[in-house]
């Protein structure tokens, strides 16, 4: 493994203003399905808050630039293999002395086994992109497990909080994995049981000052998991904010927590269903201003929001 970072870089919290949102991984092969609309308009609302950086060829970009406003969008020739920048972008690392940051690249999991080259390079290729340092990039073969950017949330005092479902490899590797980034302390969640991904943006949002979105179930088992969770978080003396889910065989994976925050702007996936109302009002209570994003078709590719956006400090 890499020599450790110097004590005083740790993980960006998520609340941190950035300066531009990155997205990529549209292809035009996308536009076959029917979720491609709602990415795009997505796009174009968020790119009227914030800055976006767009990871795309010339084929691409022709055709976004067809379908939506790009004023606040600059496309920058690379093509991503996937929308999932979430998982396979860097994590960004923030000197604490200095206030400079930096980034560090561990291996993602749909990249683990050669697949998704393009994905895979990111990290250099934007490194390079931003003159920004890549402190490290651990290459596949360096260690036995893989590492999903959507897997970790970081609260004010270091604090990572990660879930592993019962498949995954021995939890040694991950807390192996994130004591290269200085983790104050490694905080194993339980996943959603069922729900693919594993992740625990899937379930659970951190907000300053010991708050937490978790998400709120009726039946088992995903009752009983998120109960687990939420005696994780009191443990950690957090305020719990019950988030009420989609409570439906095959929709218990919808998920409300997988928002996007920007500033005091907050970007919620909504279903078509009636807790959609509910999350909005949960995160305006918090004092941020809302988006209601359609997301539905998003969904079905096992994925939300917070899993195609991405963001530079």
């Amino acid at each position: 493994m890499h020599e450790k970072l110097k004590n005083s870089l740790f993980p960006v919290f998520e609340w941190t203003q950035p300066k531009f949102a990155i997205l990529g991984g549209f292809s035009l092969d996308m536009t076959k399905y029917s979720y491609h609309k709602q990415y795009l308009n997505y796009l174009e609302i968020l790119s009227k808050v914030i800055p976006v950086k767009y990871f795309a060829n010339q084929q691409c970009k022709n055709y976004i630039e067809s379908k939506i406003e790009v004023n606040n969008i600059t496309f920058i020739d690379y093509q991503l293999d996937s929308l999932w920048i979430r998982d396979y972008a860097p994590i960004w690392l923030q000197d604490k002395e200095s206030d400079d940051f930096s980034i560090v690249n561990f291996p993602y999991g749909a990249n683990h086994f050669e697949e998704n080259q393009a994905d895979d390079g990111f990290s250099s290729f934007l490194s390079k992109e931003l003159g920004i340092p890549l402190l490290f990039n651990l290459p596949k073969n360096q260690i036995p497990f893989y590492f999903d950017g959507g897997n970790i949330l970081v609260d004010e005092f270091g604090n990572c909080y990660t879930s592993i479902r019962e498949d995954d490899p021995p939890k040694k590797y991950r807390k192996e994995l994130l004591s290269h980034i200085n983790c104050h302390k490694l905080v194993i969640m339980n996943s959603i049981p069922q729900e693919p991904t594993g992740h625990v943006d899937m379930f659970m949002k951190i907000f300053p000052n010991k708050k937490a979105l978790l998400a709120k179930y009726k039946t088992f088992p995903f009752k009983e998991t998120m109960e687990k969770n939420k005696q994780i978080l009191l443990n950690f003396g957090f305020d719990i904010i019950d988030l009420p889910h989609i409570d439906l065989t095959g929709y218990t994976s919808w998920s409300y927590a997988n928002a996007v925050v920007v500033g005091k702007n907050v970007f919620i996936p909504q279903y078509g269903h009636k807790e959609d109302q509910n999350a909005l009002n949960i995160y305006s209570s918090l004092g941020y201003k809302v988006y209601a994003i359609e997301a539905d078709m998003i969904m079905k590719e096992k994925g939300s929001l917070h899993c195609i956006t991405n963001f530079i400090y």
